[in-house]
């Protein structure tokens, strides 16, 4: 083989023991190689002894990069069957080396000692059967541009707008796991400790209504656990202020229980802003009723009596009060078919006088007859009652400070003015028995 000065030739003798020839040079006088040096079999390696430049490959071009092979081939590909990379192993920290993939001088995809890292806008196609990938990072993304499967089983599925996990027609045995291995229908477990996490734009929906599913054909109702409820853990947990859930802002249970509670001083807060003020409503072509109870026995209903068109306050108790803290306060006739009483008790009263001159007080009364709401009535006048006898009127907070009299007050007045003119009568009969005797 014929020698030139600065190069060294040795064949046989490999530097590496899995190379059959060996080239090296020492100076930069080794500019090409032509094909009658390169070997019918095993590896050409070409590198740098003691300069410590990089050593280059070049086939088909005269650039100077590691590795570069060109193709005057206008279309159609290359292909390079079982071809493996390596590098010298570097010291710790140092660059290792990464193999850059380009098209028309345009990087597809890049590797080196941290992955595989895919250009921007450029897609990555599988056709297999499985793809399993450990990545390091969070930022890691698979993306299905087209229709097809992805596991052995063909069990999740993309057809190009839906992403679908299933085992049958009938979703039987099928399962969804995210953070937990539990063998639930669909579970979803986060190490969240106090802080929120936030799921937007869910849509449950079951081809065939199971028991313990959600189904509707238009609705957009949800049944969690409808008919098997038997544990005394909640069905189904909704905390959010301001909360709204279904359409015109109806909040919906279709069961036979619900339960709305709290620790707070206020378990159950309804509020509202509307022209009409109303706050809550129960609708039902039967009576409606609200029950109150003392652990699970009932104590009182309240409830609108629609056969006799009337609103009824029933004490299940006889035995026990209905107590008003506040005045009462009746557009119409109070009807009680037992006795009306007022608190007249010694212990909660004091500066108890006895009525003076009650009949002339009574004298400037006016009994009258007059007619009240279309209808004929007898009483008094609350101005005139309360000019004699300011203690028993009463003028209500409304805005037209309308007054009131409390006639059963009047009592005390009539007996005391009674027992005056009895003593007044006795008197009379003296003076008359006395001229009857004086006459005789």
């Amino acid at each position: 083989m014929a020698y030139t000065a600065g190069f060294s030739v040795t064949v046989g003798n490999p530097t590496k023991a899995s190379d059959i020839s060996t080239l090296s040079a020492n100076d930069d006088y080794l500019k090409a190689i032509t094909d009658a040096l390169l070997p019918t079999t095993g590896n050409l390696t070409n590198y740098v002894a003691s300069d410590g430049s990089d050593p280059t490959i070049s086939l088909g071009t005269s650039a100077t990069n590691r590795l570069l092979i060109t193709s005057d081939i206008a279309s159609g590909s290359q292909e390079l069957d079982a071809v493996n990379f390596s590098t010298v192993t570097a010291a710790s920290g140092a660059d290792k080396g990464k193999f850059v993939f380009a098209v028309d001088e345009v990087t597809i995809a890049t590797i080196d000692d941290d992955g595989i890292d895919l250009a921007a806008s450029k897609a990555f196609t599988v056709n297999g059967s499985a793809v399993t990938t450990s990545p390091a990072g969070s930022n890691t993304q698979i993306q299905y541009n087209n229709s097809g499967s992805f596991g052995g089983a063909a069990n999740l599925t993309f057809d190009g707008t839906d992403l679908e996990m299933y085992k049958d027609a009938n979703n039987a045995d099928s399962h969804i796991s995210i953070g937990t291995s539990a063998a639930e229908a669909f579970f979803l477990e986060t190490n969240i400790g106090t802080s929120d996490k936030l799921l937007k734009n869910i849509i449950f929906r079951t081809e065939t209504a199971q028991t313990g599913t959600s189904v509707d054909d238009g609705g957009f109702k949800w049944f969690v656990n409808r008919n098997d409820y038997t544990s005394d853990s909640p069905v189904m947990t909704l905390m959010y202020q301001g909360f709204t859930l279904g359409l015109s802002n109806q909040f919906s249970f279709d069961y036979d229980q619900v339960t709305l509670g709290g620790t707070g001083q206020y378990p159950l807060i309804l509020n509202a802003s509307n022209a009409t003020g109303k706050k809550l409503k129960l609708q039902g072509s039967d009576d409606a009723i609200i029950t109150y109870c003392e652990g699970t026995t009932d104590r009182a209903n309240v409830w609108w009596d629609a056969s006799a068109d009337s609103l009824i306050i029933d004490n299940l108790e006889e035995s026990t009060a209905l107590a008003v803290g506040a005045t009462i306060a009746v557009t119409g006739a109070l009807t009680a078919t037992g006795d009306i009483t007022s608190t007249s008790d010694v212990r909660l009263k004091s500066d108890v006088k006895t009525i003076e001159k009650a009949v002339d007080k009574i004298d400037k009364l006016r009994g009258v007859s007059f007619v009240k709401e279309g209808k004929r009535s007898i009483g008094v006048i609350a101005q005139e009652v309360e000019k004699v006898i300011p203690e028993v009127v009463y003028t209500d907070k409304s805005k037209e400070k309308i007054k009131n009299v409390a006639y059963g007050n009047l009592v005390g007045l009539l007996i005391e003015g009674m027992k005056e003119q009895q003593k007044e009568i006795d008197r009379l009969k003296l003076i008359v028995t006395g001229l009857g005797n004086k006459l005789r």
